[in-house]
C-alpha cells in the first residue's frame, strides 16, 4: 500500500487523516483484531495464506484499520482511493467493505455502535 501509517508523524496528521489520535488508534486496533477473528472465524494471516495468488495489498490488521478509517474520513471514490493507496479501485472497495464489517463488530461489542432503530418516539 503506497499510503502508510508511518507518514502520520504528528497528532494533527493523525486526526486529519483518520479522525482520531495515535493512542485511540492503538486501543481501537486491539478491539479490531479480536473482531476480525470473530467475523471471519480465523486470523488475517490465515486468510492471507489461503489466498492462492498471494498478492494482497493489505497484510496486517493495522493496515486494514488504517485503510478503513482513511477511506471513511477522506470520502474518495474507489478509483481515487485505489490510486492514492496503490491498488485497483475494485480492491479498494473490497478492503473497505471488509474493514467496515470488522469495525462495526468492534464498535458493537464495546457498545459504541450508534442505535439505528427505536421502539418509540420517547426512546428516540
Amino acid at each position: 500500500m503506497n499510503l502508510s501509517i508511518d507518514q502520520l508523524t504528528t497528532d494533527r496528521k493523525w486526526r486529519a487523516s483518520l479522525g482520531l489520535d495515535k493512542k485511540r488508534f492503538g486501543i481501537l486496533l486491539k478491539r479490531f483484531e479480536k473482531s476480525y477473528q470473530t467475523v471471519f472465524g480465523k486470523s488475517l494471516e490465515e486468510r492471507l495464506s489461503s489466498n492462492p495468488k498471494g498478492d494482497s495489498s493489505i497484510r496486517t490488521y493495522e493496515e486494514l484499520l488504517f485503510f478503513t478509517l482513511f477511506s471513511l474520513k477522506s470520502g474518495l471514490t474507489y478509483d481515487l482511493l485505489g490510486l492514492v493507496t496503490g491498488m485497483e479501485g475494485s480492491s479498494a472497495q473490497r478492503y473497505q467493505q471488509v474493514g467496515i464489517k470488522v469495525l462495526r463488530e468492534a464498535l458493537r461489542v464495546d457498545g459504541h455502535l450508534p442505535r439505528r432503530s427505536f421502539s418509540s418516539v420517547k426512546a428516540f
